[in-house]
Order: structure tokens, then C-alpha cells, then sequence
């Protein structure tokens, strides 16, 4: 017995997967392998990259910053194809990379596909999945992992990896891979005729799966601590629950979404919820309420509460307020909802109610974010919650009809025959919010062409509507929209662009304050050579004609804003703006040269590329986390005449906190005198629907939830809005002030006046590091409504209306 044991002992330690590259013959060892797409990650990109993976050196340090690494960054799959020169059979295999810090992930999937002859590939496992049952990397921290298997039994002359990474990054230092120790006859595994659908459809698999692995561990992490006679048969399904599910597939990605529940076995898991919920004391449907911007999550316990909706606006402003249902009966619970009692009758036209449905993301981090509008059956608003799930209902109002005053009304709720009813309290006061606020709004949406991003000619004219709902004024463009014409040899314009473009994009957006272009200028115009005579003659021709022909459309020269270069942070594309720049503006001096610096030192910058712009747009996060002295660079630029504006770009943006990220920008723009705010990018969903992630290259950007089909609002879009408003808020108090005469002293005024100065700077801590602007950091959410609903009272008080 102690023989057998200590027998066992050896061979766990030395089969074991770390050490089998040490014992056993590479196969690929010096063998040549092609890389799809070629490595980008500037830190360890060199030539080395063609011969490294096969070298049999690892290296040592920080994994990302060694010249041994191969690196891709914002790329999905990454196909790494190696040669063996001849068919051999193939036993195992092993890849080296690390994670766990700076944003880098583990890989989501390693699939390994086999080939004879480089055409017809053989898929024979996901090597992330396999290594998983020997060892995996640690969940948290940095870290280097091989991730490696020797129970393959294939064969084949060519090895493809396909890298799924679970963010941008994907990093790997070595592969190995070994023989098999018998021989073997037939590649085996599935064929694969399109390897890029067999890999979106694998990704969505993989996803799921994890899906499924998680939140039947949370939901049998709440086992304990019960009577064993109840946990005895709701373990037992759990057990076959987890044993269907490495055999888990689906029919086709394009028509999959990570809606919850997302299949049977996950219906399942959540009615194994539902009977704990129901042995911790709660029964039927549970009616709680949360703060609208918390993160929520599934496997949360409700807490019976007495949600109210309490909702103070001016009229013809946007504002929103919700509550959470959840089932802890045995079967669907059927629901119905009615608003009674409020001024326009049973459920006014005024009010938006959505149900709020769990996604799944790229990153594995459910969120319930998106809002979806509830259809009205006649006699209500009808929906259903599954057993064990908890469904967010958020109302949106926009009362434009409705007189000042104080309203009572209720949420009638029907849920399996037992009514319910949530108090509304809606306060409207007596000044109108505007048709058009101070504050710019954009967000690189391009929807001058048929396709840009995850922008299509079918999601289009919905994506349009939803930004302009949202107060975007200030639409961009692609350089398309923007042809050179044509010139003879000393810039002189011989034949006028085509404005067809311009005018199509004007159609879509007959109304936009600005007109925002990502001109994407090169060190050439129209064949001439920057700086030379010919090419300050041709860009002089081409404002000039461009204003011109803006003028026939009733545009003005100050509406068409010039993204020349984006986030220039070199000398050389500083360069590039100020030589377009000075005769852009010796020419038209109206037109607005609009920039997003990204020099993480501004003073290390080309002075005149600041001289040249009237419109400086820092990020904001760097703005948050840098010294002083970068925030008082812009400041000092915006006393010399500047004008600011601020943008975001961090992702994934289903992550990114509604509150902290999206809607305090606007208060950061009032804090420091901006005028604009943007965000990176209003149709980018990196690749894939945002209704199945998985097949992401990695999480997306976007506020909103597109598919190829349809544009659908999100809490962090509806965020956007709100700041927006609080920025007004802020606008109309101040303004209201400013009127008053300057000796003009008492209770109401001084209340008014030390809530201006304070506000900013109590909402906007919240968003401060910018690592706090992630959903998943705990915060109090509540402050900005507080504050606002405080200027609501300070401005009804000192009896101002409007702009």
C-alpha cells in the first residue's frame, strides 16, 4: 500500500503538465510557423517574432516588455499555423504566456486544428479546456502559465492555434508540441469547410459554458448552511447539470444572445436558486429596489424592500427611476404592470417602462444594462421572470404636456394573481427644460457610410434616432465626406470635389449643431508634398471651395469641425496638423480645428499645434490620474482663448460604471469650463453583436446594444443623457445668478451660490482614480440626483425659467 502510494506520488510529480516539455522530444522545436495577423504589441514586436515561438527559449521578466515575446493587441483570433514538414502523430502540446495585470487576460480558447496538406483542417480540442483539468492559472494576479495537455491523439504535418483572447491582448513566448506514444491512424475530430465560423461558433461555446460553470458554482456556494434534506436532491441536479455541460453546443452564433436564462441547463441552475430563495423564507415574487445605476447580479439574494419612484424634473427633461422583481416561485411568473393615477390617464404616453434582462460579456461579467421597452397588451404591460431570476423595470419620463406640480400616482403590479403596488412620487417644476442644451455631444458614430465599425446600412437610421433622443448634436463623420478634387501642378483646383457624400450625411442630420469630420489627413494632399507651395495652394483651394459649398447648404464655417490627425502624440503628426493647420486657418479662419492630444506631457508637445486649435479635447481619465500640472496646461490653454472639450475611451464599455464613467464627464466639463463631451465610439461593438459577446475581439466600446439589425439604448447611454441634463442644471443656476444683482443678498441666494460652487466637486470624487469608473467598484451613486434636484429647488426658489 505505502509502495502504490508513494508510486502515485511520483508520477503526479514528474507527469506533471509543467514539466512535460522538459522529458519529452519537440516536435516543434526550430520548425517554421506563420502568424495571422502579424504581431502589433510595440514592447516585444521585433523579427525576431518569425522564429521565436519555436526557438526553445523562455524568457525571463516581465513577460510583455521581452524582445523573446510575440505580442498582438486588438485582434481576434490570432492563428498561429507551424510546420512540421511531415505528418507525425501528435500526443501534446503546450503554450507559454502570462496575464493578470495591465488589462491582459487569459486566453478565453486555444483551439488546436490539424492538417496533411494546409486545406483541409481537423479540429481536435480547446488546449485552455484541457489544461484545465491538470492545472489552471491563478484568478487573479500576474502570473506566467503553460497552458499544455498530452491527451491528444491526433496527427497531422501542420498544427493551427486559434487564439480567442479575453480582452485585447494576446501574448505567447513558446509552443511545444509531442509526440503521441502510439501511432495513430486518423486525425480524428470534426472538419472544419470555414474555419472563421467554426471559430465564432466555438468562442459562443466557450463562453456559454463558462457561463454555465459560474453561476452553478455561485448558486452551490449557497447550499450551505441549509438542512441537508432540502440541499440533498437540488445538489443532485446541480450534479447533472454540471455533468451536461461539457457537451454543451449551439446551432449558430448569428442568431445566439447571451439574453438570461440562456438555454435549458441555465434555466435550470436559476430554478436551483429559486428553491433556495424559497428555503431562506421567500416566496412568489419578490419586490425589491436598488439605487437604478448599482451594478446587479444574478446570483444575488433579493432583500424585500418598499420601492418607491420618486422622480423631480422640469418638464420636457429626461429622468428615470426603477425597481427589481424577482422569482422565487416554481414557474414563470407571469406579470403585469400598470402606472395609474398620474396626470394622462392609466400609462401615459409620457412614461418609458423596460424590462432590464441579464447579458452575459465578452470578459465573462454579467450586467443587466440593457432596456428594453415593455409592449402594452391592452390591459398592461406584460413580461415574465423565470424562476431564480430578478428582473430590473425602469421607467423613463418625459412629461412635456404636463403642468408644474406635485403628482401621487402607483405601479399596479399583478404577478400570478396577487396585486402589488409601488408608490410614484413626480414632481414637475415650473421651467422647461430646452430642445437643444449647452453641452456639445459626440461620439464617433460615422453614420455617413453604409458600414464603419459595427455601424450598418440595416442599424443605421436606428442609431441616428437613438443618439439624437440622447442630445448627440455633434455627429463625425469619416474623411469621405470630405474629397480633395482635383489640382494641376501648382495646387490650383481644376475640378471641384464631389459634395454627394456631405449631402447624404446633411440628410441624416439636418439638425446637428456641428458638423465633426475625421479629415485623417497624410503628409501628402492630392499628390503634393506637405509644406511645399503646391500643397498649401491645393488645401487653401479645397477650404475655401468646401466653405463655399457649406454655405449653399446654411452651414456655417464654424459648424465643420477638422479632426486632422487623432490623438496625435509624436513630433512628427504634430508636425502634420500644424502644416494643414495654418493655411486651413489663413484661409477659413471660421472653420474649427478640432484636436484630442494624447501626449501624456503636453509641454513636451509642438507649442503651435496648440496655437492652431480653437478646440482642445484632453481625455479624460489621463486628465483624472495625472499631476496638476497636465490639467493646469489645458486650463492655461483655455485662458489664451481655447475652448475645451473632454472624451473617454476605456472599455469594455459594459463594464464601465453608468455613474461614474458616463455621466459625471458632463460634470467634469462644467467643473473646468468644457463645452463638449465625447466618447469612444458610439458604434463600435468590436466586431460582434452586443446581444452575444463572445465572438468579440474583445469587449466592445458602444453605450447602446447593436446587432446588424438594430440599435437598442443601455443604462450607460441613458447615463450620457442624464449628465448631460445635470450639465444644464448646472447651466441654468448659474445663469439664473448671474442675472441677480450683485449686491443681492439673502438665505435663498447664498444657499444658491455655495451649492454652485460645491457641486462639482462633491459629484465628481466619485469618478476619481479612474480606475473607480468601473461598474464592479462600490460607490454612493446617489449624489448627483441629490444635488441636482438641490439646484431644481434653488433655481424654483429664486423663480428663474429656462433658456
Amino acid at each position: 500500500m505505502i509502495f502504490r502510494f508513494l508510486l502515485s506520488l511520483f508520477l503526479l510529480f514528474f507527469a506533471s503538465p509543467h514539466l512535460l516539455g522538459a522529458s519529452l522530444t519537440n516536435l516543434a522545436l526550430g520548425k517554421k510557423y506563420q502568424l495571422d495577423p502579424a504581431p502589433n504589441y510595440a514592447l516585444c514586436t521585433d523579427p525576431g517574432d518569425a522564429t521565436q515561438l519555436t526557438d526553445g527559449q523562455y524568457v525571463s521578466g516581465y513577460f510583455w516588455t521581452q524582445k523573446g515575446t510575440v505580442g498582438c493587441v486588438g485582434k481576434s483570433p490570432v492563428t498561429i499555423a507551424i510546420d512540421l514538414e511531415k505528418t507525425q502523430p501528435i500526443g501534446g502540446l503546450s503554450f507559454n504566456t502570462a496575464a493578470g495585470t495591465a488589462g491582459v487576460g487569459w486566453p478565453f480558447g486555444i483551439f488546436m486544428l490539424v492538417s496533411d496538406d494546409g486545406q483541409v483542417w481537423h479540429y481536435v480540442g480547446d488546449l485552455v479546456a484541457l489544461s484545465a483539468t491538470q492545472s489552471s492559472p491563478p484568478s487573479s494576479g500576474y502570473a506566467v502559465h503553460r497552458f499544455q495537455t498530452r491527451e491528444l491523439a491526433t496527427k497531422g504535418r501542420f498544427i493551427k492555434l486559434m487564439v480567442a483572447p479575453s480582452g485585447p491582448f494576446v501574448f505567447v513566448d513558446e509552443i511545444e508540441i509531442y509526440p503521441a506514444s502510439q501511432p495513430v491512424l486518423m486525425p480524428g475530430g470534426l472538419v472544419c469547410t470555414d474555419i472563421n465560423a467554426f471559430f465564432r461558433k466555438l468562442c459562443t461555446e466557450n463562453g456559454l459554458k463558462r457561463r454555465l460553470r459560474d453561476d452553478l458554482a455561485a448558486v452551490s456556494g449557497e447550499l450551505a448552511g441549509l438542512n441537508e434534506n432540502v440541499t440533498r436532491p437540488l445538489k443532485t441536479e446541480l450534479d447533472s447539470i454540471a455533468a451536461a455541460i461539457p457537451s454543451v453546443t449551439i446551432e449558430s452564433p448569428d442568431t445566439f444572445t447571451t439574453i438570461f436564462p440562456i438555454n435549458d441547463l441555465h434555466r435550470r441552475i436559476f430554478a436551483v436558486q429559486a428553491a433556495l430563495w424559497r428555503a431562506r423564507g421567500l416566496s412568489g415574487t419578490v419586490l425589491w429596489q436598488s439605487n437604478r445605476w448599482d451594478m446587479l447580479s444574478p446570483t444575488g439574494i433579493p432583500v424585500p424592500g418598499k420601492p418607491v419612484l420618486d422622480l423631480p424634473l422640469m418638464s420636457n427633461e429626461y429622468r428615470a427611476d426603477a425597481f427589481n422583481l424577482s422569482n422565487a416561485g416554481e414557474t414563470n411568473a407571469q406579470i403585469t404592470l400598470n402606472l395609474e393615477g398620474l396626470s394622462g390617464g392609466v400609462n401615459p404616453a409620457y412614461i418609458t417602462p423596460c424590462e432590464v434582462p441579464f447579458t452575459d460579456t465578452q470578459s465573462g461579467v454579467p450586467v443587466a444594462a440593457a432596456l428594453l421597452p415593455l409592449s402594452s397588451t391592452g390591459v398592461g404591460y406584460h413580461f415574465q421572470v423565470p424562476p431564480g431570476l430578478t428582473r430590473q423595470i425602469w421607467f423613463t419620463f418625459h412629461p412635456t404636456n404636463v403642468s408644474a406640480g406635485t403628482y401621487a400616482g402607483r405601479v399596479s403590479i399583478v404577478s400570478s394573481g396577487i396585486t402589488d403596488q409601488v408608490p410614484v412620487q413626480l414632481k414637475i417644476y415650473p421651467f422647461r427644460f430646452p430642445d437643444h442644451p449647452a453641452l456639445h455631444l459626440g461620439g464617433w458614430d460615422y453614420t455617413d457610410t453604409d458600414y464603419a465599425f459595427d455601424l450598418t446600412p440595416k442599424n443605421r437610421d436606428a442609431l441616428i434616432q437613438t443618439l439624437r433622443e440622447h442630445f448627440v448634436d455633434s455627429p463625425w463623420a469619416t474623411s469621405q465626406v470630405l474629397p480633395t478634387g482635383k489640382y494641376d501642378g501648382n495646387g490650383r483646383m481644376i475640378q471641384p470635389p464631389d459634395p454627394a457624400a456631405f449631402r447624404k450625411w446633411l440628410d441624416r442630420w439636418p439638425d446637428a449643431r456641428l458638423y465633426c469630420v475625421f479629415a485623417n489627413v497624410k503628409t501628402n494632399f492630392a499628390g503634393f508634398a506637405m509644406e511645399t507651395p503646391a500643397f498649401q495652394q491645393a488645401v487653401g483651394n479645397w477650404i475655401n471651395w468646401w466653405v463655399k459649398q457649406l454655405k449653399q447648404w446654411q452651414i456655417k464655417p464654424s459648424q465643420l469641425c477638422m479632426l486632422l490627425v487623432d490623438e496625435p502624440h509624436s513630433a512628427e503628426q504634430d508636425r502634420t496638423i500644424i502644416a494643414y493647420a495654418r493655411v486651413i486657418r489663413q484661409a477659413q479662419p471660421g472653420v474649427v480645428i478640432w484636436e484630442d492630444p494624447a501626449w501624456a506631457n503636453p509641454e513636451k508637445a509642438t507649442q503651435e499645434l496648440f496655437d492652431l486649435c480653437q478646440v482642445l479635447c484632453p481625455h479624460l481619465p489621463t486628465w483624472i490620474d495625472a499631476s496638476s500640472s497636465f490639467a493646469n496646461f489645458y486650463i492655461q490653454q483655455k485662458a489664451v482663448g481655447h475652448r475645451l472639450w473632454f472624451y473617454s475611451c476605456r472599455g469594455p464599455s459594459r463594464l464601465l460604471d453608468p455613474y461614474a464613467y458616463y455621466r459625471l464627464q458632463p460634470w467634469f466639463a462644467w467643473k473646468y469650463g468644457a463645452e463638449g463631451s465625447a466618447y469612444w465610439a458610439f458604434c463600435d461593438s468590436s466586431g460582434a453583436s452586443s446581444w452575444n459577446e463572445y465572438t468579440a475581439i474583445h469587449g466592445g466600446y458602444t453605450p447602446l446594444f447593436l446587432n446588424l439589425q438594430s440599435a437598442t439604448s443601455g443604462k450607460q447611454m441613458e447615463a450620457i443623457r442624464e449628465g448631460v441634463e445635470d450639465y444644464e442644471n448646472l447651466w441654468i443656476l448659474s445663469a439664473r445668478l448671474q442675472q441677480l444683482p450683485t449686491n443681492a443678498i439673502n438665505a435663498d441666494i447664498d444657499t444658491a451660490r455655495q451649492l454652485l460652487a460645491t457641486a462639482t466637486d462633491q459629484v465628481t470624487s466619485a469618478a476619481k482614480p479612474s480606475s473607480a469608473q468601473y461598474w464592479q467598484v462600490t460607490k454612493n451613486r446617489s449624489l448627483a440626483d441629490l444635488i441636482r434636484v438641490q439646484m431644481l429647488d434653488a433655481v424654483d426658489k429664486l423663480k428663474v425659467d429656462s433658456r
